[in-house]
């Protein structure tokens, strides 16, 4: 009899018959499930398709089977499309005694209101949360620590086992490179003889990126960590100094200027955004460029229906001179901070759905949606689903509260993605990576004022342009590191290790 009731109850609930806090008005008060205001982050799939097919963002199958199987009365609230409407719209709530119980935030936001003290602690929450500190480690819990304390629940970077130097590497048309029967390159000068084979038997540009903009920064990661200098600073024993007056950093210069002065880079490159450089991939002109693995995926999947036969693939991250190995990096290590903040009423809720949405229960849901509708399960007790049952729950993704690595693979493989992460994943294999000191420690309002002052990165960037084109010679990089000293290099560096020194042992 309980059974057949609770199928009843689950049936009202997702017909949207029925809310959450009980069946009449004379079930008591005390058995109501709690109510949960939770402002979620925006996702495409809002509009893309959840939008277009009528789904009420918080009346459908899966906020519906959350809100049943949680417990807790959930009111799922969509942030705003548009990032900084959405910011300013945070700091009205914040400022206000009407808060949501759970809120997302940015790295960037969840340190300047925790330095405001709107947030509640979060650590005390974790002993009766086992699901939740079973799903994610210990070095999660930590990074978003501010002053020793922990004010948010944070989940797991989905691509934690690849490197954030660019999340991709060299990629470039595997049908060319067999037709020229090269093996895939190794080294910095296997990689300077492949496109100096391209460029002379075939018709395509050797290499080819998008410099303009901000692309600028990551557009030669691969050989930028291949010299050892992807990152801005290196560690000099107890002390940070920038990478921009190393000796290895004028290696880099003197590198790219050669692939430029040859052609074998593109001579447009600076110019380029991402829609020209697709156009020059996807339009048989170009034979490879330094790109993440999703880019593969979303910008030239169709390669092989514009080009018979053509397709893409990553090679290894280049090593660097004498084959020393390159030197990658990973940053921040979280995907969300969920925040409770100190005037939310159902504080409780908040923790007990997050440890629910880390169930297994929750993650089956979260990773194939609801079974019956949009999988079954085989007799081995694995998912068995179509492609057109998932294509029709993409919009799932909205409600992923606990992000994890297993269920990124498990949308990768649905999507037909998993071919060029795992590519990408391989060819890092053989490389150094360390940490991104600065990516895990808070924001410094000080730091960041001397930095904008004095806007070096701009002048870097500018000069390094001028290096690689040949406007600037090589031979001039001692001029160039007395031009930056003069512009207040020694400042910016002090205040780098003054933020550096305050926050290391956090």
């Amino acid at each position: 009899m309980k059974r057949t009731m609770s199928l009843v109850l689950l049936a009202l609930f997702g017909a949207g018959l029925i809310w959450a806090g009980g069946t009449s008005e004379a079930k008591k008060t005390a058995d109501k499930p709690p109510v949960l205001k939770i402002r979620m982050f925006y996702h495409g799939e809002i509009d893309k398709t959840m939008a277009p097919n009528n789904v009420d963002f918080n009346n459908n199958r899966i906020a519906n089977f959350h809100r049943v199987n949680s417990g807790v009365n959930v009111v799922f609230e969509p942030a705003l499309a548009d990032g900084t409407q959405e910011s300013q719209k945070k700091a009205m709530i914040l400022a206000s005694n009407d808060t949501p119980d759970l809120m997302d935030m940015s790295r960037t936001e969840y340190y300047k209101y925790a330095m405001q003290g709107v947030f509640a602690e979060t650590e005390p929450y974790l002993s009766k949360m086992p699901d939740y500190t079973k799903l994610v480690p210990q070095d999660v819990l930590n990074a978003p620590r501010f002053k020793g304390k922990l004010y948010c629940f944070p989940s797991v970077l989905e691509e934690q086992d690849l490197n954030r130097t660019h999340s991709g590497g060299v990629m470039v048309r595997k049908d060319v490179l067999d037709s020229l029967g090269i093996a895939a390159p190794r080294n910095l000068e296997e990689y300077y003889a492949m496109w100096k084979a391209v460029k002379g038997k075939t018709k395509y540009i050797p290499l080819t990126v998008a410099g303009s903009g901000d692309g600028f920064a990551n557009a030669f990661s691969a050989i930028k960590a291949a010299y050892r200098v992807a990152l801005d600073y290196t560690v000099k024993g107890d002390k940070l100094e920038f990478i921009w007056v190393q000796p290895e950093f004028k290696a880099y210069l003197t590198y790219m200027n050669r692939l430029y002065a040859e052609q074998l880079l593109d001579n447009e490159y600076i110019t380029l955004n991402t829609t020209r450089l697709t156009e020059k991939l996807m339009g048989d002109q170009a034979f490879s460029s330094i790109q993440g693995w999703a880019y593969a995926c979303v910008n030239v999947r169709d390669i092989g229906v514009k080009v018979p036969k053509a397709s893409f693939a990553f090679t290894p991250q280049p090593s660097g001179p004498a084959d020393a190995k390159a030197l990658l990096y990973n940053n921040w290590p979280v995907q969300r901070m969920w925040v409770v903040p100190v005037a939310a009423k159902n504080k409780d809720a908040a923790a007990k759905f997050m440890n629910y949405m880390a169930t297994p229960q929750s993650k089956m849901v979260q990773d194939y949606g609801i079974q019956g509708t949009d999988y079954t399960l085989g007799t081995d007790g694995k998912p068995v689903f179509t492609p057109a049952q998932q294509s029709a729950v993409t919009w799932k993704i909205c409600y992923e509260v606990m992000a994890t690595p297993a269920s990124f693979k498990v949308r990768l493989v649905a999507k037909g993605y998993d071919w060029a992460y795992n590519q990408a994943l391989a060819g890092q294999k053989d490389a150094e990576i360390t940490s991104n000191i600065l990516a895990v420690l808070p924001n410094d309002d000080t730091y960041q004022k001397v930095e904008q002052k004095l806007a070096l990165k701009t002048f870097v960037d500018e000069e390094t342009a001028k290096f690689i084109s040949g406007a600037r010679p090589v031979a001039e990089f001692d001029k160039f590191v007395a031009e930056l000293e003069k512009k207040g290099l020694p400042e910016q560096t002090a205040a780098l290790n003054a933020w550096f020194q305050a926050n290391k042992a956090k």
